[in-house]
């Protein structure tokens, strides 16, 4: 039986170089949970460190682009902040900022952490883009 550990590890293998993965970092959440905490587990607490250097804060409207080497291969994460609220409580507002943000970026791919509020609408959002989801 796979658990989500053996998921996330086939995604993100599987992932190619021209795409991106987009997720949640609370303001107010630490440890951080869910689907962004095991992607911190599996990065050997990457993300915790870059929060506790004060690189990332989880502040709303904060992006920030990691590029991280996962099994010989490069992988891009793009973490955006939610503030004090969680994912879940997403916003409109939110939802378009990220899309303006990724488009930017030019990525061909893009996949989102399931912890964001609408993430199957989100990602429908990017016409012309591969785009999905991650649970």
């Amino acid at each position: 039986m796979l658990g989500p550990s053996d998921s996330l590890d086939r995604y993100l293998k599987g992932l190619s170089a021209g795409a991106l993965l987009v997720i949640p970092v609370s303001g107010s959440e630490r440890p951080l949970k869910g689907t962004t905490g095991l992607l911190d587990w599996r990065l050997c607490g990457l993300l915790s460190r870059l929060i506790i250097q004060g690189k990332i804060s989880g502040a709303d409207g904060e992006f920030t682009l990691i590029p991280v080497r996962y099994h010989h291969g490069s992988r891009n994460l793009l973490c955006v902040g939610t503030g004090k609220r969680t994912a879940a409580d997403g916003s409109a507002r939110r939802a378009e900022r990220i899309r303006e943000k990724v488009s930017k970026l030019g990525f061909s791919e893009v996949y989102f952490i399931d912890g964001f509020c609408g993430a199957k609408e989100l990602a429908s959002k990017f016409h012309g883009l591969k785009t999905g989801w991650i649970t």
